[in-house]
């Protein structure tokens, strides 16, 4: 496997990183939060739980400061997939979907095999990797991987009333921007709530639905002419 490591902005606060290699990584860390995705092979590093394995489809995450090294498990190597979040993204996403600030927060394993988190962290990948992503969606794609990740999420009832009001909002102008914390203010509920709501009243995330608003929209200015 010939060594290979991609990295891109996305956005101002996030990274991502596509790398494979059979090379072993010397002990290290980051500033920033990384959650990533094996994609073939595997590795076994050091953790905060110690040593672990990771092959391929396994959902891979490291904390900020946290001491952690890389080995493959073969002579094949590995290749995976990394999203590197800025701290001070990931205090408001966390304080949104638990309540805690950054390292309060109690997260999951450094290795997670939940089909859930991982079809969750794929959307974020696949978010991620398009240029012309709003920002809106990568943070409704981010908050629900999130909710995968961190214990004690608040499992609060949906809240119709907040869905009523930005569906109106949503419908009165979806030529519009709209961005996730607008919508929230609107509703007066944090941002996760608005998101799971929005989709068990609708069945779509605020985005999809103004998607589909603005395709409504110019299907109605198409037929006028």
């Amino acid at each position: 496997m010939s060594p290979s490591l991609q990295m891109r902005a996305v956005g101002p606060e996030a990274d991502l990183v596509a790398g494979h290699s059979a090379r072993a990584f010397a002990p290290h860390s980051h500033e920033q939060y990384g959650f990533g995705l094996v994609l073939a092979g595997g590795q076994r590093s050091r953790s905060r739980s110690g040593i672990v394995e990771a092959r391929r489809g396994d959902l891979i995450n490291v904390l900020p400061g946290e001491i952690h090294d890389g080995a493959p498990l073969d002579a094949s190597g590995r290749a995976w997939t990394m999203l590197y979040l800025d701290a001070p993204l990931m205090e408001r996403l966390l304080l949104d979907v638990s309540g805690a600030r950054q390292r309060a927060a109690s997260f999951a394993g450094p290795v997670l095999s939940d089909p859930a988190a991982v079809r969750q962290l794929q959307r974020v990948l696949a978010c991620a990797a398009h240029p012309h992503m709003p920002p809106a969606a990568f943070e409704e794609a981010l908050l629900p991987l999130l909710a995968c990740l961190v214990r004690d999420v608040d499992r609060v009832p949906p809240c119709s009333d907040a869905v009523r009001r930005v569906r109106a909002r949503l419908d009165e102008a979806p030529e519009l921007p709209h961005s996730l914390d607008a919508l929230a203010a609107e509703g007066q509920i944090g941002k996760f709530h608005l998101i799971r709501s929005f989709a068990a009243v609708t069945g779509l995330t605020p985005h999809a639905y103004l998607v589909q608003a603005r395709l409504g929209l110019a299907r109605r200015l198409s037929d006028a002419g």
